[in-house]
């Protein structure tokens, strides 16, 4: 008997008096998760654009957990000696300009103690995991799986983030140096260090290349840094760059040698990595000059040639320079070139926040998308682009990655390619993903479950976030669904304050109409509601009241993975869609 996982399968019967005629149906299959469908290390990255009045922007939380398959945090260690000896299985890394914590170890599940470290699994793949570690934090973490080696994760903390969870893949009798090998590109984002910031300290967007040779150098580095003033500065690694190998959890530190020290140059830089796999590395900076959290990938067989059609989505403060910043602005679009051309042309949809906190209310949906590109004559394995659509007018530094690699989702080998976005001009301080599109959409688009994550930035006088996971169900036609859950959490507590007041189990219903004039884009809307049993129930777009509607714009990358952007006035809304693959 045949065996599948969970998924679409398209059913096509052929005549047999007639082989010319023939009918197919596409057919969603579900698989079932638990508790056993997560197995092994994960590397975790959460991260808060937009970030709390508390540690005043951007906060960047990553790690490592060992999961045992049965609902426990596996012990991998012991720490410390008798009596007071400690099982560990995990370790993680906060950074934020007033709250740190490095190197603190997760604690493994104690039986018959509670709390204790802990994670859960439903069926449809929905899960928590509850981290205690050695320097008594109680870290807690929703998620959707996608697959049992990703899921799509936020903290439920009261101090919000999005993020991923990744199998990591150690080499054979271990992590190992060799495994960092070969030319990456990456970007990061997060702000300046301040002893005493204000209410907005200054922010930064970072994006660059290196060379790692397996043996702990570091060569052919640059690094690119937005502070809004001047938009960009790029300064090459000296060639004493270096790498630690990674530990037992698959961290370590590179080392990255700048010429000059802050203020009269960039200053050397210490970056905390995750090894996901030799091709992912997620990076946070540890040195007291900026706080920053971002990825590196494998360059790969990468060229610096665009052709065909991709698909994109950036994000970033505006003006870049504005301290405080004046508001966030999101995108996402789609662009195509063609073979033996470097100039573009497409569609896109943006939305951008202004001081008062309030999205403009013109000139975000819908707006054709132009520009051109050209090979950098200063950095390997970069483009420089230059971008015309809904968000205005911008320039990138665009870092490309191996081919075979999804940026969205590392684990999945079923489409990859593309490159990391870095503006690099005065308009938008911020980052970006741009990836291939391999083929138009098929005739039955957003059949399955997927996993839904978005991002609601407001930035206001306080700024404020949420950030939402959920499961949602296309029907193939028009429908997610009206009957799924989402969990979600906001900037909702000082850290000295009241008890943590996460909404979970929101209703979440949505729709979608495919764009027949742009193939690859949809447009649609999404209902997110406040779960009847909240004891102080707070709305996805505050200050709403009830279920709120959010209009959307959505575009595809491939069959499985597609870029959501907030189309209407009400908020600041963006995120993605992965579809779902459980065995």
């Amino acid at each position: 008997m045949p065996t599948t996982t969970g998924g679409t399968v398209t059913l096509t019967a052929t005549s047999v008096t007639d082989s010319t005629k023939s009918a197919s149906s596409s057919v969603l299959i579900t698989g079932i998760a638990s508790v056993a469908t997560l197995k092994g290390p994960y590397a975790f990255i959460v991260s808060a654009p937009t970030g709390n009045p508390v540690s005043r922007g951007m906060t960047t939380w990553e790690g490592s957990i060992a999961f045992d398959g049965h609902g426990n945090i596996s012990t991998l260690q012991l720490l410390g000696t008798p009596p007071n000896q400690v099982a560990v299985g995990g370790i993680e890394d906060i950074v934020a300009p007033q709250y740190n914590d490095q190197a603190d170890p997760i604690l493994a599940t104690v039986s018959g103690q509670s709390p204790t470290s802990h994670y859960t699994v439903d069926a449809g793949g929905h899960g928590t995991v509850l981290m205690l570690t050695q320097h008594g934090e109680s870290l807690h973490m929703g998620f959707v799986l996608t697959s049992p080696t990703h899921a799509v994760v936020i903290e439920l903390d009261g101090e919000p983030g999005s993020g991923t969870l990744d199998l990591q893949t150690p080499a054979s009798g271990g992590f190992s140096a060799s495994q960092i090998s070969g030319g990456y590109s990456f970007t990061m984002v997060g702000i300046d260090a301040i002893t005493a910031p204000p209410a907005s300290p200054p922010n930064l967007s970072y994006g660059g290349i290196f060379t790692a040779n397996g043996s702990l150098v570091l060569t052919n580095g640059t690094i690119d840094i937005n502070n809004g003033s001047p938009p960009t500065s790029s300064t090459q690694f000296l060639t004493n760059s270096s790498f630690t190998p990674p530990d037992l959890y698959g961290r370590g530190t590179l080392q990255v040698v700048l010429p000059g020290s802050p203020p009269a140059g960039p200053g050397s830089r210490t970056f905390i990595y995750y090894l996901v796999s030799s091709k992912v590395l997620r990076l946070l900076e540890n040195d007291n000059i900026a706080f920053m959290g971002g990825s590196a990938y494998a360059q790969g067989g990468a060229t610096t040639t665009l052709v065909g059609n991709y698909v994109y989505q950036h994000s970033g403060w505006n003006p870049a320079g504005a301290k405080p910043p004046t508001g966030r602005t999101v995108g996402a679009g789609q662009f195509s070139v063609s073979s033996g051309s470097t100039t573009l042309s497409g569609f896109s949809d943006a939305n951008t926040t202004n001081p008062s906190g309030t999205p403009r209310t013109t000139g975000s949906a819908g707006v054709a998308a132009s520009g051109s590109y050209a090979v950098s004559a200063t950095e390997s394995a970069t483009i420089n682009l230059t971008l015309s659509d809904a968000a205005g007018s911008s320039t990138f530094n665009t870092y490309v990655v191996d081919p075979t690699l999804n940026i969205l989702d590392p684990n999945n080998t079923t489409s990859g390619g593309g490159a990391l976005l870095l503006h690099t001009d005065g308009v938008i301080n911020g980052t970006g993903v741009l990836v291939p599109q391999p083929s138009q959409p098929t005739t039955s688009p957003f059949l399955g479950n997927y996993a839904f994550n978005l991002n609601n930035s407001i930035a206001g006088t306080t700024p404020n976030e949420l950030d939402l996971v959920g499961l949602v169900i296309g029907n193939g036609s028009s429908s997610f669904g009206t009957s799924n859950l989402a969990d979600y959490d906001q900037v909702n507590r000082s850290i000295l304050s009241t008890a943590d007041n996460p909404m979970l189990g929101g209703p979440l219903a949505g729709t979608f109409s495919i764009d027949s004039g742009h193939p690859g884009r949809a447009s649609g809307s999404f209902i997110v509601g406040p779960p009847s049993t909240a004891l102080s129930p707070y709305e996805f777009i505050p200050p709403a009241t009830g279920s709120v509607t959010l209009d959307v714009a959505i575009y595809q990358a491939g069959s499985s993975e597609s870029f959501v952007v907030e189309s209407d006035t009400a908020a600041n809304a963006s995120g993605y869609l992965i579809q779902q693959q459980l065995p």
